[in-house]
């Protein structure tokens, strides 16, 4: 090979090279672009998750409040409905002791009507 062909070959290798070297650039470049997204959207997706931490405890203590509140409720109607047999218990009792009486008062003064 003589000097002049060495050259051009040199030259064009060069050129190859040159060519893949500013392909490389701009997918390195693409890669900055990509990368800095990426670093952006990890930091949406950070504070998102943040959010929803805050959002779930608050949720928690909503919840421990209602459980509470809905204890305190189911407790008073039940202590409610204890008490209201017992009303119910004794207004039966008195009913029974009524009608007694009632009949009692009956057959007492069936003999005066007869009587009459």
């Amino acid at each position: 090979m003589d000097n002049e062909k060495f050259q051009e070959f040199i030259a064009d290798q060069f050129t190859k090279l040159f060519g893949e070297f500013q392909s490389l650039k701009i997918d390195v470049g693409e890669l900055k672009s990509d990368v800095a997204e990426l670093k952006s959207d990890v930091r949406t997706l950070k504070s998102d998750v943040a959010i929803i931490k805050v959002e779930l405890v608050e949720l928690k203590e909503s919840q421990v409040r209602l459980e509470s509140e809905f204890h305190n409720q189911i407790t008073a109607l039940h202590d409610f409905r204890v008490g209201q047999e017992k009303v119910n218990l004794e207004t039966k009792n008195e009913l029974r002791t009524l009608d007694t009486k009632l009949g009692e008062l009956q057959m007492e003064t069936a003999h005066l009507r007869v009587v009459k």
